[in-house]
């Protein structure tokens, strides 16, 4: 395809596991981070509010890790991923 070679890059990251989050209930999922950002166990990830924009659940990280997904649609169900985190291998 292109005559040059491809860098290598610098800081390769290696994931050991991939978590999962989901709702605990029906509502409303406003997201406090983005995607690719690093977080640490017990950090807010972001808050379920039912149709009225009342909190009913703030979700936390359950592990530390870098954030590969993150809900795009406000809307959810109980069971309904929030967000995935990826555990970076030591």
């Amino acid at each position: 395809m292109v005559g040059q070679s491809a860098a290598p890059v610098q800081r390769p990251l290696w994931i050991e596991k991939l978590i999962s989050v989901t709702a605990e209930r029906n509502g409303m999922f406003h997201p406090a981070v983005d995607r690719d950002r690093e977080v640490t166990r017990g950090m807010k990830i972001g808050v379920v509010t039912d149709y009225l924009n009342r909190p009913l659940q703030e979700v936390m990280a359950p592990e530390a890790g870098v954030v590969l997904f993150v809900r795009a649609l406000p809307s959810l169900k109980k069971g309904d991923t929030i967000a995935s985190i990826g555990v970076i291998k030591k």
